[in-house]
């Protein structure tokens, strides 16, 4: 049954609903022995659940919804594997700390080269040695 034959039947249903309690000549009833009563609680039911489907979104939106969630937790998985983000500020701190330290100790070095001398100056002291 489509959807438009089921509105159809819904309206015709709701009518006789109206009017009387069952319609023994109704063509569902004869088909189906079901009461337009029944056919109206039933529609009722199935239009408020349509209409929930609808607040929610087409079936397209639905899914490309899903692929975004499977994006994110997918993000949030990779950084829950990184750490906290604490933990990687404390992992920065460190590292940050280690190239200050890393680039203190090379300021040093140069400086001692630099006591030395250029390496000009390095080889004509070589050369007046030998």
């Amino acid at each position: 049954m489509t959807p438009e034959e089921a509105i159809k039947i819904a309206i015709h249903c709701f009518g006789v609903q109206a009017e009387q309690e069952v319609c023994e000549e109704c063509p569902v009833y004869l088909e189906s022995g079901i009461a337009c009563r029944e056919v109206a609680r039933v529609a009722i039911s199935a239009l408020k659940e349509v209409q929930q489907y609808r607040e929610i979104g087409t079936v397209e939106q639905v899914k490309n919804q899903k692929e975004n969630l499977k994006i994110a937790y997918q993000i949030i998985s990779d950084y829950e594997a990184i750490g906290t983000v604490e933990e990687c500020r404390e992992l920065a701190s460190i590292v940050e700390k280690a190239e200050r330290n890393e680039l203190a100790k090379i300021i040093d070095e140069w400086l001692k080269y630099q006591k030395i001398g250029t390496v000009e100056e390095c080889r004509e002291a070589v050369e007046k040695q030998g």
